[in-house]
């Protein structure tokens, strides 16, 4: 898709003000503020759109199911054709990714409590980057030794994808403190600091039992669906440590 392309594709967006696209994203994207950015040429401020609501909108718009969720009820099908939502979405934050312009908000200021991330799939990753947005001192705990290598799975062969869909991880991964090759508690000699724990793993790894349970916040990433999904069980799980923490 070219820049040009993306703009005659976005004006075919009829604005809903009830958008269905909106209620059907399972991460909440405000889509139809981001394609009239895209509509004027805006691609920075389609991908802050994005980004506010989903940080990892460049995977998850190469990967959603759309069909079966956005485009599904889109209003233009009535028309016509359905919007290309999603490729709309991994164009902005593509290039948005490719330049380098990458607007973000503030970092609420740090409240001082640590909180452990076990695992780093894509939702781990996300997770990890929204605690630490919410001022937590956030620290993603691995198995392996390659942090996102869960995620890569999402991702297809083509080079140019893959080096972009890497860049959106280092992006959400600074500020995050990563700890690899995590297979015991004695690897986490600090563990009894850390005033939550969070998972959306099915199986937990052995050592997480030496974590204090009233501590734990289990969540269902459904990792074995589309990388939409697992963003937005980590925007509920990093909402549920926040209002565990603060309560």
């Amino acid at each position: 898709m070219t820049e040009a392309q993306a703009v005659s594709e976005a004006n075919r967006c009829l604005g809903c003000v009830e958008a269905p696209c909106v209620k059907n994203c399972p991460a909440g994207v405000n889509v139809p503020e981001f394609i009239r950015r895209i509509a004027t040429a805006d691609f920075s401020g389609a991908y802050d759109s994005v980004f506010r609501n989903n940080p990892a909108g460049f995977i998850c718009g190469k990967t959603c199911p759309a069909g079966k969720l956005c485009r599904s009820e889109c209003n233009c099908g009535k028309l016509g054709g359905t919007v290309r939502i999603s490729e709309l979405q991994s164009f902005a934050v593509g290039k948005a990714l490719e330049e380098g312009n990458l607007p973000r908000g503030e970092k609420t200021e740090s409240n001082g409590m640590h909180v452990a991330v076990v695992g780093n799939g894509l939702f781990g990753i996300v997770c990890a980057y929204l605690l630490y947005e919410k001022g937590y001192s956030a620290v993603l705990l691995e198995a392996s030794e390659c942090p996102g290598k869960d995620a890569l799975r999402y991702v297809p062969d083509d080079k140019p994808e893959k080096e972009l869909f890497l860049r959106e991880i280092e992006l959400l991964l600074n500020g995050v403190e990563v700890r690899t090759g995590i297979q015991t508690a004695e690897d986490v000699p600090d563990l009894s600091r850390f005033d939550a724990f969070v998972s959306g793993e099915e199986d937990m790894p052995e050592w997480v039992s030496a974590a204090p349970g009233e501590r734990m916040i289990r969540a269902e990433s459904r990792a074995g669906d589309a990388p939409v999904f697992e963003v937005a069980a980590a925007k509920d799980a990093a909402d549920r440590v926040d209002a565990f923490l603060k309560g």
